[in-house]
């Protein structure tokens, strides 16, 4: 049987925590800090299915490339540059760059994922309950056409 490493022998310095992250938006020259959530970043192809002649089976080729809308959460404080940038959105075309990096804990950058063309195209207030005592969370969803690693 060969060596296989057994797990839990990797150092943890080699793994990408999801707990730690920045987003920087085109055009705003500080980072929006205190996301305290981004919904999973997915980029996919397309399949096209067809068959030929009177076979059996099904062919497949490469089709469109997509990505997903992203979700970003964060502590609701109010009207700030975010907001503004959606509502320019409700009145005209404002596409930008975002930037998404995972950092390590001395805040290096790990990896980092480009979404091109991104806008918001949702914004959901919290909602309001007088009996809790917790933080409204809001919901900034980003519509996003093309995106890359870096």
């Amino acid at each position: 049987m060969p060596d296989e490493p057994i797990l839990g022998t990797y150092p943890t310095g080699s793994f990408i925590g999801t707990f730690s992250f920045k987003v920087t938006v085109e055009g705003v020259n500080d980072p929006f800090d205190g996301f305290t959530k981004i919904s999973e970043i997915k980029r996919e192809i397309e399949t096209m299915e067809w068959k030929e002649g009177m076979g059996r089976g099904v062919r497949k080729a490469l089709g469109r490339m997509k990505c997903s809308d992203v979700t970003l959460e964060r502590a609701y404080q109010g009207m700030d540059d975010f907001y503004g940038w959606f509502e320019t959105c409700t009145r005209e075309t404002d596409k930008r760059t975002v930037t998404i990096d995972f950092l390590r804990p001395n805040g290096d950058t790990v990896r980092r994922y480009v979404l091109l063309g991104a806008f918001p195209k949702d914004w959901v207030l919290p909602a309001m309950d007088a009996t809790s005592s917790t933080i409204g969370i809001e919901k900034i969803t980003l519509a996003v056409e093309n995106m890359y690693q870096e």
